[in-house]
């Protein structure tokens, strides 16, 4: 059994209910990969705390750290920056249901990748809300490729499995300042970056729907007008996005050893920021757009106007 892979599951909680006791169940019994569950519980209230304390004793490969609370986003970062060394690393909320092969498919589907590359296996899954089902997780899972891909489509961690040499990066003490990002989010900014994102498009998760959800999916627009109305409601907090987090990122790596992928797009960055024939080269570097045209317009306009 030594070429069983060990892999690290990082899970943030905050009043967790009793349904944490299934996601836990369906985490420890995943087949065919050795697991370890690593809980940091974000100043949750007494009661819930037992629960976890409960589920901790039960099993030795859980691993819980009772913590301040400071906010789910820091919450993950932290738990990220005190994970100890494994294979492969996989997030967890807390109240969903897994497959038991969820894990063991998508590293099969990294280890086809060199294990030098940064890789971010991303599966697919079903959205429900008491009990009834309201989506596919990803309906276009194919999509998520570029940087702008991951930047305006909604990612979920508990969908990810990294390896080893994508894991190194958000444990960096400098990406962990990236407060605006979410650590999925930052997670799929990366792979793209500086390697790749690889799908299995298979119902692995029941993504859980809640009021204990402290972020979630997010319900998709149906026809033109109404995601046209939506991006430029979002105008503003895209602008910021392409602005500040992707060129800071961006400004990150360049002391980094970087990928040719990722060295093509800063300079395309930077050189945006200088002259138009910049503006109009990220306009037409693939790599910079996403799989959406009306995304891809409101992206060229913010690059126009001196935003990107």
């Amino acid at each position: 059994m030594s070429d069983v892979q060990r892999i690290a599951v990082i899970m943030s909680t905050y009043n967790p209910g009793n349904e944490a006791e299934a996601q836990v169940k369906t985490i420890l019994e995943q087949e065919n990969v050795s697991v370890e569950l690593f809980i940091r519980d974000d100043g949750s209230a007494i009661e819930s705390r037992e629960l976890l304390k409960k589920l901790a004793i039960s099993d030795r490969r859980i691993h819980l750290t009772l913590a301040d609370n400071v906010g789910f986003k820091r919450s993950f970062m932290l738990a990220i920056k005190a994970a100890p060394d494994f294979d492969f690393y996989a997030f967890s909320d807390q109240d969903d249901v897994w497959s038991p092969t969820k894990l063991w498919k998508l590293i099969q589907k990294i280890q086809l990748e060199e294990s030098d590359v940064p890789v971010l296996g991303l599966g697919n899954g079903v959205v429900t809300r008491d009990s009834k089902f309201l989506s596919k997780l990803y309906p276009n899972i194919q999509m998520y490729q570029t940087p702008m891909d991951v930047s305006f489509r909604a990612t979920y961690g508990m969908s990810f499995v990294m390896n080893k040499a994508l894991f190194d990066y958000l444990e960096d003490e400098d990406v962990a300042a990236f407060d605006k990002f979410a650590h999925d989010q930052l997670a799929a900014l990366l792979a793209t970056l500086l390697g790749k994102i690889v799908v299995v498009d298979e119902n692995m998760i029941e993504y859980i729907q809640s009021d204990r959800n402290a972020s979630g999916y997010k319900e998709t627009h149906n026809t033109l007008f109404k995601k046209l109305s939506l991006y430029f409601e979002r105008f503003k907090d895209w602008s910021d996005r392409l602005s500040q987090n992707l060129v800071e990122v961006a400004y990150f790596l360049q002391t980094k050893e970087l990928t040719a992928q990722a060295n093509d797009i800063l300079e395309v960055v930077l050189s945006s920021k200088r002259t138009i024939f910049g503006k109009l080269k990220l306009i037409m570097t693939p790599t910079w757009h996403s799989h959406s045209l009306p995304q891809n317009i409101v992206t060229f306009i913010l690059i126009i106007k001196g935003r990107v």
